[in-house]
C-alpha cells in the first residue's frame, strides 16, 4: 500500500488500480494526511487544514476514508493542475519532442521528481498565448 500511496501522490495514478488497504499502514496514511493538510494550509486552504491536521488522533478506517477521498478529489478534477508530457503535447496538438524542446530551452516551466515531469496547465496556456507560440 505504501508504494501505491506514493505513486498516487507523485504520479496521480488511476484510482481503479489500488490494493485493499492494510490497517497496519495506518500510521503512514496518517502521516500522508497530515502532510496534505500542512500543504493545503500553505496554499491557503485553512478549512481543510483545520479538519485534517489531527489525523493521528483518528480511527484507522476514518483516516483511510479521508485518504481515499483526497486521492479521488485529486484525480477527479475537471482540469488537472499538472499534466504529463503526453497530456501537454495533446492539448496544442504538438509532438512530445516539441514539449521536451520547450522544457530543455527553458521556455516551458515544469516540475521534475526523479524521471517524472509534470507541467502546470497555467504554464502551458501561457506559452501557447505568446506571440511566437510553438
Amino acid at each position: 500500500m505504501r508504494t501505491w500511496l506514493r505513486k498516487q501522490i507523485t504520479r496521480l495514478e488511476d484510482l481503479t488500480h489500488h490494493p485493499d488497504p492494510d490497517l497496519d499502514d495506518f500510521e503512514y496514511c496518517s502521516e500522508v494526511i497530515r502532510e496534505a493538510a500542512d500543504r493545503a494550509a500553505g496554499e491557503g486552504n485553512t478549512d481543510f487544514y483545520r479538519e485534517h491536521r489531527f489525523a493521528h488522533a483518528m480511527e484507522p478506517r476514518d483516516a483511510l476514508a479521508i485518504l481515499r477521498s483526497l486521492l479521488h478529489a485529486i484525480s477527479a478534477g475537471d482540469e488537472p493542475e499538472y499534466l504529463t508530457v503526453d497530456q501537454a503535447a495533446a492539448r496544442p496538438q504538438v509532438s512530445r519532442d516539441t514539449i521536451y524542446d520547450q522544457i530543455n530551452n527553458g521556455s516551458l516551466k515544469h516540475t521534475k521528481v526523479g524521471r517524472i515531469i509534470r507541467i502546470r496547465l497555467a504554464d502551458l496556456d501561457h506559452i501557447q498565448s505568446q506571440d511566437d507560440g510553438w
